[in-house]
Protein backbone atom coordinates (compact mmCIF):
# COMPACT_ATOMS: atom_id res chain seq x y z
CA UNK A 1 0.00 0.00 0.00
CA UNK A 2 1.60 3.23 -1.31
CA UNK A 3 0.80 6.48 1.28
CA UNK A 4 2.41 9.37 2.20
CA UNK A 5 0.94 9.17 6.23
CA UNK A 6 0.81 5.24 6.72
CA UNK A 7 3.11 2.42 6.28
CA UNK A 8 2.16 -1.72 6.65
CA UNK A 9 4.43 -3.45 9.50
CA UNK A 10 4.24 -6.71 11.56
CA UNK A 11 2.50 -6.03 15.10
CA UNK A 12 3.65 -7.02 18.65
CA UNK A 13 0.85 -8.94 18.96
CA UNK A 14 1.35 -10.78 15.81
CA UNK A 15 -0.36 -9.97 11.94
CA UNK A 16 0.33 -6.93 10.15
CA UNK A 17 -0.86 -3.24 10.76
CA UNK A 18 -0.86 0.39 9.60
CA UNK A 19 1.29 2.19 11.40
CA UNK A 20 1.77 6.36 11.03
CA UNK A 21 5.36 6.95 8.68
CA UNK A 22 5.11 10.74 10.50
CA UNK A 23 3.26 12.73 12.98
CA UNK A 24 -0.57 13.01 11.45
CA UNK A 25 -3.00 15.86 12.40
CA UNK A 26 -6.42 15.14 13.50
CA UNK A 27 -9.10 14.89 10.64
CA UNK A 28 -6.27 14.49 8.38
CA UNK A 29 -7.88 12.08 5.11
CA UNK A 30 -6.14 8.80 5.27
CA UNK A 31 -7.29 6.82 3.17
CA UNK A 32 -10.27 7.06 0.44
CA UNK A 33 -11.42 3.45 -1.39
CA UNK A 34 -13.79 1.96 -3.26
CA UNK A 35 -15.04 -1.67 -2.78
CA UNK A 36 -12.97 -4.30 -4.79
CA UNK A 37 -16.25 -6.69 -4.40
CA UNK A 38 -19.75 -5.61 -3.01
CA UNK A 39 -23.22 -6.46 -3.13
CA UNK A 40 -26.81 -4.47 -2.12
CA UNK A 41 -29.27 -6.94 -0.43
CA UNK A 42 -31.81 -7.95 -2.57
CA UNK A 43 -34.71 -6.84 -0.61
CA UNK A 44 -33.20 -3.14 -0.92
CA UNK A 45 -32.48 -3.47 -4.77
CA UNK A 46 -34.93 -0.64 -5.60
CA UNK A 47 -34.35 1.90 -2.80
CA UNK A 48 -30.53 1.74 -3.02
CA UNK A 49 -28.76 3.49 -6.08
CA UNK A 50 -26.54 0.67 -7.48
CA UNK A 51 -23.41 3.02 -7.92
CA UNK A 52 -22.94 5.71 -4.89
CA UNK A 53 -25.79 3.27 -2.56
CA UNK A 54 -27.71 6.50 -1.68
CA UNK A 55 -30.76 5.01 0.05
CA UNK A 56 -34.31 6.55 -1.34
CA UNK A 57 -35.61 6.50 2.14
CA UNK A 58 -33.01 8.96 2.98
CA UNK A 59 -34.41 11.83 0.45
CA UNK A 60 -37.58 10.83 1.41
CA UNK A 61 -38.43 8.48 -1.39
CA UNK A 62 -39.83 5.06 -1.52
CA UNK A 63 -37.81 3.62 -4.01
CA UNK A 64 -35.33 4.82 -7.23
CA UNK A 65 -36.78 5.43 -10.60
CA UNK A 66 -33.74 5.04 -12.78
CA UNK A 67 -32.69 1.77 -13.91
CA UNK A 68 -30.69 -0.35 -16.28
CA UNK A 69 -32.88 -3.21 -17.54
CA UNK A 70 -31.05 -5.89 -19.27
CA UNK A 71 -32.79 -9.71 -19.86
CA UNK A 72 -35.18 -9.22 -16.90
CA UNK A 73 -32.68 -7.86 -14.88
CA UNK A 74 -32.57 -4.90 -13.56
CA UNK A 75 -30.15 -2.21 -11.33
CA UNK A 76 -31.76 1.28 -10.07
CA UNK A 77 -29.67 4.66 -9.77
CA UNK A 78 -30.58 7.70 -7.84
CA UNK A 79 -29.73 9.68 -10.89
CA UNK A 80 -29.24 9.52 -14.49
CA UNK A 81 -25.08 10.52 -13.88
CA UNK A 82 -25.17 7.48 -11.24
CA UNK A 83 -26.29 5.39 -13.95
CA UNK A 84 -23.77 6.76 -16.47
CA UNK A 85 -20.98 5.93 -13.66
CA UNK A 86 -21.96 2.50 -13.15
CA UNK A 87 -22.47 1.49 -16.87
CA UNK A 88 -18.60 2.85 -17.59
CA UNK A 89 -16.82 1.99 -14.34
CA UNK A 90 -18.23 -0.81 -12.63
CA UNK A 91 -20.62 -2.61 -15.47
CA UNK A 92 -17.66 -3.12 -18.18
CA UNK A 93 -18.38 -5.02 -21.47
CA UNK A 94 -21.94 -5.04 -19.93
CA UNK A 95 -20.79 -8.02 -17.71
CA UNK A 96 -22.40 -6.90 -14.46
CA UNK A 97 -26.03 -7.12 -16.17
CA UNK A 98 -25.51 -10.46 -17.51
CA UNK A 99 -24.51 -12.24 -14.11
CA UNK A 100 -27.24 -10.26 -12.43
CA UNK A 101 -29.93 -11.70 -15.18
CA UNK A 102 -28.29 -14.87 -15.31
CA UNK A 103 -28.17 -15.43 -11.76
CA UNK A 104 -32.10 -14.05 -11.60
CA UNK A 105 -32.74 -16.93 -14.30
CA UNK A 106 -31.50 -19.36 -12.07
CA UNK A 107 -32.82 -18.31 -9.10
CA UNK A 108 -36.60 -18.74 -10.59
CA UNK A 109 -35.32 -21.99 -12.25
CA UNK A 110 -34.75 -23.60 -8.49
CA UNK A 111 -37.97 -21.62 -7.14
CA UNK A 112 -40.06 -24.17 -9.17
CA UNK A 113 -38.79 -27.44 -7.65
CA UNK A 114 -40.59 -28.00 -4.17
CA UNK A 115 -38.28 -30.40 -3.33
CA UNK A 116 -34.35 -29.92 -2.29
CA UNK A 117 -32.89 -32.52 -5.25
CA UNK A 118 -29.30 -31.91 -4.56
CA UNK A 119 -26.11 -34.03 -5.43
CA UNK A 120 -24.57 -35.98 -2.50
CA UNK A 121 -21.57 -33.27 -1.73
CA UNK A 122 -21.83 -34.28 1.68
CA UNK A 123 -19.88 -31.43 4.16
CA UNK A 124 -17.81 -32.27 6.95
CA UNK A 125 -19.04 -33.79 9.82
CA UNK A 126 -20.22 -31.57 12.92
CA UNK A 127 -19.47 -34.15 15.50
CA UNK A 128 -16.15 -33.53 15.94
CA UNK A 129 -13.66 -30.56 15.15
CA UNK A 130 -13.11 -30.08 11.57
CA UNK A 131 -9.71 -30.24 9.78
CA UNK A 132 -8.39 -27.96 6.86
CA UNK A 133 -8.07 -31.61 5.38
CA UNK A 134 -11.88 -31.76 6.01
CA UNK A 135 -12.47 -29.03 4.34
CA UNK A 136 -10.18 -29.33 1.43
CA UNK A 137 -11.88 -32.68 0.48
CA UNK A 138 -15.86 -31.16 0.69
CA UNK A 139 -14.57 -28.29 -1.81
CA UNK A 140 -12.89 -30.92 -3.73
CA UNK A 141 -15.97 -32.93 -4.30
CA UNK A 142 -17.95 -30.00 -4.90
CA UNK A 143 -15.90 -29.24 -7.84
CA UNK A 144 -16.16 -32.78 -9.64
CA UNK A 145 -19.96 -32.68 -9.19
CA UNK A 146 -22.03 -31.92 -12.67
CA UNK A 147 -22.35 -28.49 -13.72
CA UNK A 148 -25.95 -28.53 -13.75
CA UNK A 149 -26.31 -29.96 -10.13
CA UNK A 150 -27.54 -26.46 -9.20
CA UNK A 151 -30.48 -26.54 -11.14
CA UNK A 152 -31.86 -28.70 -8.15
CA UNK A 153 -30.44 -27.13 -5.07
CA UNK A 154 -32.65 -23.79 -3.61
CA UNK A 155 -30.72 -21.03 -2.09
CA UNK A 156 -32.11 -19.13 0.92
CA UNK A 157 -31.89 -15.33 0.59
CA UNK A 158 -28.70 -14.89 2.07
CA UNK A 159 -26.69 -17.21 0.12
CA UNK A 160 -28.36 -15.63 -3.04
CA UNK A 161 -26.93 -12.38 -2.01
CA UNK A 162 -23.66 -14.35 -1.19
CA UNK A 163 -23.81 -15.21 -4.79
CA UNK A 164 -23.69 -11.50 -6.49
CA UNK A 165 -21.41 -10.48 -3.85
CA UNK A 166 -19.32 -13.64 -5.35
CA UNK A 167 -19.86 -12.49 -8.63
CA UNK A 168 -18.93 -8.96 -8.67
CA UNK A 169 -15.09 -9.67 -7.45
CA UNK A 170 -14.96 -12.39 -10.27
CA UNK A 171 -15.73 -9.69 -12.79
CA UNK A 172 -13.30 -7.26 -11.30
CA UNK A 173 -10.72 -10.23 -11.25
CA UNK A 174 -11.88 -10.68 -14.60
CA UNK A 175 -11.12 -6.44 -15.81
CA UNK A 176 -7.96 -6.59 -14.03
CA UNK A 177 -6.32 -9.25 -16.28
CA UNK A 178 -8.52 -7.80 -19.71
CA UNK A 179 -7.67 -4.20 -18.80
CA UNK A 180 -4.76 -3.92 -16.78
CA UNK A 181 -4.22 -0.34 -17.55
CA UNK A 182 -7.81 0.38 -16.70
CA UNK A 183 -7.35 -1.43 -12.88
CA UNK A 184 -7.49 1.48 -10.63
CA UNK A 185 -5.10 -0.25 -8.40
CA UNK A 186 -5.46 2.85 -5.45
CA UNK A 187 -9.24 3.08 -5.03
CA UNK A 188 -10.06 -0.67 -5.55
CA UNK A 189 -7.38 -2.38 -4.96
CA UNK A 190 -6.44 -5.47 -6.74
CA UNK A 191 -6.82 -9.36 -6.80
CA UNK A 192 -3.37 -10.20 -5.32
CA UNK A 193 -4.01 -7.40 -2.72
CA UNK A 194 -7.13 -9.11 -1.42
CA UNK A 195 -5.45 -12.35 -0.97
CA UNK A 196 -3.47 -10.78 1.22
CA UNK A 197 -6.04 -9.50 3.80
CA UNK A 198 -6.79 -12.64 6.38
CA UNK A 199 -8.02 -15.49 5.33
CA UNK A 200 -10.51 -17.17 8.17
CA UNK A 201 -11.79 -20.51 6.80
CA UNK A 202 -10.49 -22.24 8.94
CA UNK A 203 -11.49 -20.85 11.93
CA UNK A 204 -14.89 -19.68 10.75
CA UNK A 205 -15.30 -23.05 9.59
CA UNK A 206 -14.65 -24.75 12.82
CA UNK A 207 -17.21 -22.20 14.93
CA UNK A 208 -19.93 -22.82 12.37
CA UNK A 209 -19.68 -26.42 10.85
CA UNK A 210 -22.90 -25.72 8.96
CA UNK A 211 -21.27 -22.73 6.70
CA UNK A 212 -19.31 -25.51 4.78
CA UNK A 213 -22.54 -26.93 3.19
CA UNK A 214 -23.88 -23.13 2.55
CA UNK A 215 -20.46 -22.28 0.55
CA UNK A 216 -20.85 -25.37 -1.57
CA UNK A 217 -23.76 -24.92 -2.27
CA UNK A 218 -23.21 -21.07 -3.48
CA UNK A 219 -20.39 -22.25 -5.32
CA UNK A 220 -22.29 -24.83 -7.59
CA UNK A 221 -25.34 -22.46 -8.15
CA UNK A 222 -22.85 -19.83 -9.23
CA UNK A 223 -20.50 -21.87 -11.72
CA UNK A 224 -23.66 -23.10 -13.26
CA UNK A 225 -25.00 -19.77 -13.68
CA UNK A 226 -22.04 -18.14 -15.02
CA UNK A 227 -20.70 -21.16 -17.33
CA UNK A 228 -23.79 -21.19 -19.53
CA UNK A 229 -24.68 -17.71 -19.39
CA UNK A 230 -21.31 -16.00 -19.39
CA UNK A 231 -18.37 -17.87 -21.15
CA UNK A 232 -15.33 -15.38 -20.53
CA UNK A 233 -15.85 -16.32 -16.79
CA UNK A 234 -15.42 -20.02 -16.83
CA UNK A 235 -11.54 -19.68 -15.61
CA UNK A 236 -12.70 -18.41 -12.60
CA UNK A 237 -15.68 -21.57 -11.83
CA UNK A 238 -14.23 -24.26 -13.14
CA UNK A 239 -12.12 -25.03 -10.18
CA UNK A 240 -13.52 -23.53 -6.59
CA UNK A 241 -10.05 -21.86 -6.33
CA UNK A 242 -11.82 -18.01 -6.39
CA UNK A 243 -14.86 -18.10 -4.91
CA UNK A 244 -13.29 -20.40 -1.89
CA UNK A 245 -10.57 -17.49 -1.70
CA UNK A 246 -13.01 -14.90 -1.38
CA UNK A 247 -15.52 -16.62 1.43
CA UNK A 248 -12.42 -16.88 3.60
CA UNK A 249 -11.54 -13.44 3.28
CA UNK A 250 -15.04 -12.21 3.80
CA UNK A 251 -15.29 -12.82 7.14
CA UNK A 252 -13.91 -10.95 9.37
CA UNK A 253 -12.64 -8.23 6.37
CA UNK A 254 -16.33 -6.87 4.68
CA UNK A 255 -17.62 -3.71 6.22
CA UNK A 256 -21.42 -3.32 6.16
CA UNK A 257 -23.28 -0.83 3.62
CA UNK A 258 -25.06 1.24 6.10
CA UNK A 259 -27.73 4.10 5.57
CA UNK A 260 -25.69 7.36 6.19
CA UNK A 261 -28.29 9.21 8.31
CA UNK A 262 -28.71 7.16 11.67
CA UNK A 263 -26.15 4.07 10.63
CA UNK A 264 -28.84 1.47 11.29
CA UNK A 265 -30.12 -0.25 8.73
CA UNK A 266 -27.57 -2.44 6.54
CA UNK A 267 -28.29 -2.43 2.70
CA UNK A 268 -25.50 -4.72 2.40
CA UNK A 269 -21.96 -5.44 2.70
CA UNK A 270 -18.27 -4.80 0.44
CA UNK A 271 -14.80 -5.42 0.57
CA UNK A 272 -12.42 -2.29 1.02
CA UNK A 273 -9.68 -3.80 0.33
CA UNK A 274 -7.67 -1.00 1.80
CA UNK A 275 -9.87 -0.21 5.07
CA UNK A 276 -9.20 -4.23 5.47
CA UNK A 277 -5.89 -3.19 7.26
CA UNK A 278 -6.74 -1.30 9.92
CA UNK A 279 -6.40 -3.24 12.97
CA UNK A 280 -9.53 -2.75 15.63
CA UNK A 281 -9.37 -1.42 18.90
CA UNK A 282 -11.87 -0.20 21.54
CA UNK A 283 -10.17 3.43 21.74
CA UNK A 284 -9.87 4.07 18.23
CA UNK A 285 -7.94 6.66 16.93
CA UNK A 286 -9.31 6.36 13.23
CA UNK A 287 -12.80 7.34 11.79
CA UNK A 288 -14.20 5.36 8.96
CA UNK A 289 -17.79 6.88 6.95
CA UNK A 290 -19.24 6.00 3.36
CA UNK A 291 -19.32 8.99 1.60
CA UNK A 292 -21.32 7.55 -1.85
CA UNK A 293 -19.87 4.66 -3.44
CA UNK A 294 -16.22 5.58 -1.53
CA UNK A 295 -15.33 4.32 2.69
CA UNK A 296 -12.83 6.84 4.01
CA UNK A 297 -10.98 7.11 6.82
CA UNK A 298 -9.90 10.27 9.15
CA UNK A 299 -7.62 10.60 12.14
CA UNK A 300 -9.77 11.36 15.50
CA UNK A 301 -7.09 12.73 17.29
CA UNK A 302 -3.52 13.84 16.55
CA UNK A 303 -1.38 10.85 15.96
CA UNK A 304 2.24 10.19 16.96
CA UNK A 305 5.13 9.18 14.32
CA UNK A 306 4.95 5.07 15.04
CA UNK A 307 1.66 4.82 16.71
CA UNK A 308 -0.62 2.09 15.07
CA UNK A 309 -3.77 3.29 13.21
CA UNK A 310 -6.70 1.28 14.61
CA UNK A 311 -10.83 1.42 13.98
CA UNK A 312 -13.51 0.21 15.53
CA UNK A 313 -15.30 -2.98 14.16
CA UNK A 314 -17.80 -3.01 16.84
CA UNK A 315 -19.65 -0.99 18.68
CA UNK A 316 -17.34 0.61 21.54
CA UNK A 317 -20.64 1.52 23.90
CA UNK A 318 -20.84 -2.04 24.93
CA UNK A 319 -19.20 -2.85 28.21
CA UNK A 320 -16.09 -4.66 28.02
CA UNK A 321 -17.39 -8.22 27.76
CA UNK A 322 -19.97 -7.83 25.19
CA UNK A 323 -17.08 -6.04 23.11
CA UNK A 324 -14.36 -8.83 23.11
CA UNK A 325 -17.80 -12.06 22.93
CA UNK A 326 -18.44 -9.92 19.55
CA UNK A 327 -14.75 -10.04 18.70
CA UNK A 328 -14.00 -13.09 19.45
CA UNK A 329 -17.22 -14.49 17.46
CA UNK A 330 -16.69 -12.41 14.56
CA UNK A 331 -13.67 -11.60 14.19
CA UNK A 332 -11.79 -14.11 15.83
CA UNK A 333 -9.62 -13.00 18.13
CA UNK A 334 -9.86 -12.14 21.95
CA UNK A 335 -8.79 -8.08 21.89
CA UNK A 336 -5.99 -7.18 24.11
CA UNK A 337 -6.49 -3.56 23.95
CA UNK A 338 -5.28 -0.83 26.83
CA UNK A 339 -9.12 -0.27 27.26
CA UNK A 340 -10.00 -3.87 27.07
CA UNK A 341 -7.20 -4.57 29.85
CA UNK A 342 -8.12 -1.62 31.91
CA UNK A 343 -11.91 -2.32 32.32
CA UNK A 344 -10.97 -6.16 33.10
CA UNK A 345 -8.51 -5.27 35.95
Amino acid sequence: MKNSYLVQKTTHYGGRGLFAKIPIPKDTLLISTSPYASVVYRRYRKEVCAQCFSYAYEFNRNTWKVKHEFDGGSSYFCSDACKEDWQSTQNVDNLVAKANAALDRLEKTMKKRFAKESENVSPPSSTSMISMADIDSAWKRAEETSINAASKESLNELELDTARFLASAIIRRHLEVIYPSSSNEITTGTWSQALQLQDNELVYTQGRPYAIASHLCIYRFLRSALWFNIPVLRPYVESSDTIRALLARDQGNAFGLFEVVGDSEMLGYAIFSAGSYFNHDCSPNIRKERQGRSMVFYTKRDIQQNEELCINYIDIEDVVNVRRESLSKDWFFDCSCQRCNLELS
